[in-house]
Parts: C-alpha cells; structure tokens; sequence
C-alpha cells in the first residue's frame, strides 16, 4: 500500500463515508458512495446577498460576495430555485466550506470563462446544474464546468479533500444553438486534487472530457457518475510529462526525471460504477499516465470511433506511463459499431475509426526517449490485469495488445515502447471481430498471461500467451 494513500483513508472515512461503511473492508467501503449530509439549519442563503433567479440580471458578483463570505465550515444554500446568470468564473476560495444547489441552476453566459472553480481544501459542491453558452472547444480549467485547481505563484498547487456530489452539467438548448453543449473544455476537471471524492454527478455534452482528473492528482474516488454525448473521453485519467512533444527531448526529461514524475504522475485512483455512453470523440475510458488505477463495474457504451477502455502511454501527448491498474468487471458494448447518436459538428466520421479493441492496451516512444534506461523503464505500460469483463458487439478484437502507430513530432520518430506483465483473465467476449489480437513486437516476451477467456462461448487465447503466472497487480489501494 503506498503510504500516503494508506494515511489519506481515515481522512476518507471521516469526511466522506457512512459509519456503516467505514466499518466495513475492502471494495465495499472503498466504492460505497456517502450519502448528502442534512443542511443545517444554520446555512446561509444565496438570497441574503441580493442573487435572484430566473430575471434576466447578471448575479456574478452576489454569488462571489456570498463565497467569499463563508467561514470554515460553514455552508451556502440556494435557497430560492430557478436559474441564476454568470458572466464569468466563480471562485470558491474559502477551506471546509459547503455549497448546496438545491435544485438551483447556474447558467454561464461567456464561452471562455464560464467554471465553477474550487480553490480551497475540505470544499463540498452539492446538487447544483449547471449550464452554459459555448462556441468552439476551449482548454483553459475555467471554461469547463466545474474545476478543481489553484495557481499559486505560476505554480499548480495541491487542493485536497474535496467533494464534488450530485451535480447536473448538462445543455440548456436544442441542438445548433448557443446553449446545445454543457461546458466549453470538461464537464469536471480535477488538477493536483489529493483525497477527493467525485461521485453521483451527471455531465452531458461537454466539449473535450466529461471527467479529467490530471497533473499528479491522487488517492481519490470517481464513483456512480453518468456521463452522456461528451466531444472526446468520457472518463479520463491522464497525466503528462510537460512540454510539446516536437520542442522536447528524451534527454532534456532525463535530467529532473524523478522529481517530474513524482509530482506529475496521478497516483492510487478508484473509478468504480460510472455509467459512461455515446461521446462522439475519444475513448471511453483512459488510464494514460497512473501508477495505481482500478477501473471496476463500469458500463462503456456506444463508444463510436476508440477503445472502451485504453491503458496506454501516448507519445504524441508526451504522458506518463501506466503501472499496476486493475480493470475488473466492466461492461463495454457497440464499440465502434455504430454513429453518435449526436455529432457536434460532424467531427466523427466513419474514417475516423481507430480499430482499436474494446479494451486496448498500447504503448508508444520517441527513440529519443527510448534510447534513455530510466524513461524506457518508467514509460512502460506494466502490472496491469483484465479480468472477468463482459464486452458485447466491437468492430475490433475483444482485446488488443501491443497494436499501435505512433506520429512523428518534428525530428522524433516514434517507436514502440514496453509492454510488460499482463494478464487476461476470464474476460467474456460476443460479437466481436476478433478475441485477443496481440503484436509481439509490442509486448515482452513472456509477460502475458491469459486464463479462461471466452469468445462466443468458445476458449479464445494467443500463442503469445507465455507467462507462467497472473501478473500481481492490487489497483489503487483503497481501504478503510
């Protein structure tokens, strides 16, 4: 168990679970959501700082005044529902406060800076809609919907111990309107949050990710979360080693490699019970970039043109490696075998299609990078176990290993990188283009184990298959 995970469990017990379930082990408290605590009958209401519903009166500065207002501890309630207009960010900057919508929507009226941002440790966000105008896909943390990350000094800094529970991010309008999307970059975006819970939310339309957690973020739950027509993944976990991948160098990383990798790289995530269907860009799911992942209980569906589920290293993104990720008990159907049901404008299109598996596991260098022992080794994708899934229906393999072509940044040219201990393992395959497809220059020899898998009922193996035993691979340690 990696320590700072193990100290941060109490930290979850306390704040986020019920007495029940913190007694009890395992998967069971780890991934039962906490219920929304009671409002206090001493919580301020958003009507007291003059914001009022459905006029057609900006109320940025109320609610700012009323954020800024709040003590340690102490709550806000939007007492009065309808829907309140902003012209640009919120700010919640002060630590262990609560904010309740209450059936209360906040309508974002500038494409650019348009978030709910949450700058302090111990904050709770509560059932609270959000929607917004949008033109074109941003990329800034405060043209999404909700984001969790705090600059100080041109620095990111850590913001921990928050709760992001309930809340609807989700279109205001039809289809080719001003208000047909939910959020101009991700639904929810998480930068550097340690200790944090983000559960039972619904995103709808974002314009890049539905949920991105990023830049060493850690020991957090992303649970029973619905995730619906997003422009690229609908649940990404993606870390990056800094810099564009044609300015950069394997040597150049080289040289602060364990302190980048140490605050960059996400550690100890849980996704569990996400329900993610029909985005119209991208993957599924994303590990791109963790060291200690498990993706349980999930449904991926309708992912049009990618993988359900990707464990990969990207070069092209220049991202972290990926080690000891569990993906366990998923459901993935109509992998690539049919168009989004919506489209933003055209951008999937039927050549667009990757080929990838339904679940894919890949990995890419540059031969700069590959060329380095420590970055060879720390890029790999390794420690990884796929058992007992269920996938109905994909173009491609049921599960793929090892098939990937990389993009030439400038003078780099990429190769592939290793892919190493891997086991497959009961997985259940129907209607499917192929069973396991695995290339063997992309995986290291004698590291791929496989045991009871199953494709139209029938055995379904490779003669890759060498290893003698399962990988050991724990996930994310999560337990009481």
């Amino acid at each position: 168990m990696h320590k700072a995970w193990g100290a941060c469990i109490a930290c979850l017990a306390a704040s986020f679970l019920s007495p029940a379930a913190a007694a009890a082990s395992g998967d069971g408290a780890c991934m039962t959501v906490p219920g929304v605590p009671a409002v206090p009958g001493s919580a301020r209401k958003i009507s007291d700082f003059g914001a009022r519903a459905d006029d057609a009166e900006d109320d940025t500065a109320q609610i700012q005044a009323a954020l800024d207002s709040l003590a340690p501890g102490e709550w806000l309630v939007f007492d009065k529902p309808g829907r309140y207009l902003i012209g640009k960010r919120l700010s919640i900057r002060r630590p262990n406060v609560t904010v309740y919508g209450a059936g209360a929507t906040i309508h974002a009226t500038n494409p650019s800076d348009q978030a709910i941002m949450i700058q302090a440790d111990g904050v709770r966000l509560y059932r609270l809609t959000k929607t917004a105008v949008t033109t074109s896909r941003q990329s800034t943390p405060w043209s999404a919907g909700i984001a969790v990350y705090l600059d100080v000094g041109g620095k990111r800094t850590p913001v921990k111990n928050v709760v992001i529970q309930g809340n609807t991010i989700t279109n205001a309008g039809p289809d080719d309107s001003p208000e047909a999307n939910g959020a101009a970059s991700a639904g929810i975006i998480l930068f550097k949050a340690y200790n944090f819970l983000v559960a039972e939310n619904t995103v709808k339309r974002s314009l890049a990710d539905g949920i991105h957690i990023t830049s060493g973020s850690r020991d957090g739950r992303v649970l029973a979360n619905k995730v619906r027509e997003s422009g690229d993944d609908m649940l990404a976990v993606v870390s990056y080693v800094g810099g564009k991948a044609a300015e950069s160098s394997g040597e150049r990383a080289a040289e602060d490699w364990a302190t980048r990798q140490d605050a960059g790289i996400n550690k100890n995530i849980v996704l569990a019970n996400n329900d993610l269907q029909g985005q119209y860009w991208g993957r599924g799911i994303s590990l791109l970039g963790v060291d200690g992942a498990t993706v349980k209980g999930n449904t991926v569906a309708h992912s049009p043109m990618a993988a359900g589920i990707l464990v990969a290293r990207e070069s092209s993104y220049l991202t972290f490696g990926v080690n000891n990720a569990l993906i366990e008990g998923n459901t993935l159907r109509e992998i690539q075998t049919s168009e989004p049901s919506y489209n933003r404008g055209g951008k999937w299109k039927s050549l667009s299609l990757t080929g990838h598996g339904a679940i894919e596991l890949q990995n890419m260098l540059f031969k700069d990078e590959a060329a380095i022992a420590v970055l060879r080794q720390d890029l790999a994708v390794r420690n990884v176990l796929v058992r007992n899934n269920t996938i109905d229906k994909a173009r491609g393999a049921g599960v793929r290993v090892g098939a990937a072509t990389g993009i030439a940044a400038g003078e780099r040219l990429p190769v592939r990188g290793s892919i190493e201990s891997v086991g497959l393992d009961r997985n259940t395959m129907t209607a499917v283009g192929s069973g396991l497809a695995i290339t063997a220059e992309g995986v290291q020899a004698g590291s791929l184990w496989c045991s009871g898998n199953k494709r139209d009922g029938q055995a379904a193996t490779s003669n890759l298959c060498q290893g003698a035993a399962a990988p050991s691979v724990k996930g994310a340690a999560c337990e009481p």
